[in-house]
């Protein structure tokens, strides 16, 4: 069930396994939307905001998360790294983030079981260290960006 806010503090309440802190930046509406949906194992969380806004923030969860913004994505960036449509934030349980949001956006996140971790790329650790190491924005086949923007659109519904 999707839930408003007029209250951007609520709204960062409202992300699950995550402690967040937001700033507006830029906001066109007072009005910030979220619904999360467990799968089993996974828990997608989908949300609209009604500006930019600035976000700090710490998992805690002990499993990984993916995050993507859904909608413009070349107007976000995360740790200081541009959003391209052919890249996500990938963070390791309990991982600090910085997220950059230039206009009213769409956004989504998947909390998933760490033994779905992508496989490593050319020169990381030979045991995938390096994907649990620190949050970054990793390359990804646009083709999966797409079908987990997709599989978020339909729940969002």
């Amino acid at each position: 069930m999707r839930r408003q806010f007029t209250d951007l503090d609520d709204y960062g309440d409202a992300v699950q396994h995550a402690r967040v802190e937001l700033c507006m930046f830029r906001p066109e509406r007072q009005l910030w939307t979220m619904c999360q949906h467990a799968v089993g194992s996974l828990l997608l969380q989908l949300g609209q905001a009604g500006g930019g806004n600035i976000c700090r923030g710490q998992l805690h969860s002990t499993e990984p998360v993916v995050f993507l913004p859904l909608t413009t994505p070349s107007l976000a960036a995360a740790n200081g790294t541009q959003f391209n449509g052919k890249n996500a934030l990938l963070l390791p349980p309990n991982a600090e983030f910085h997220l950059l949001h230039t206009a009213p956006h769409a956004w989504c996140s998947l909390t998933f079981p760490a033994e779905l971790l992508p496989d490593r790329e050319p020169g990381d650790a030979p045991d995938g260290a390096d994907w649990l190491r620190a949050s970054s924005v990793r390359r990804c086949a646009p083709d999966r960006l797409a079908h987990l923007a997709r599989i978020a659109e339909e729940y969002d519904q």
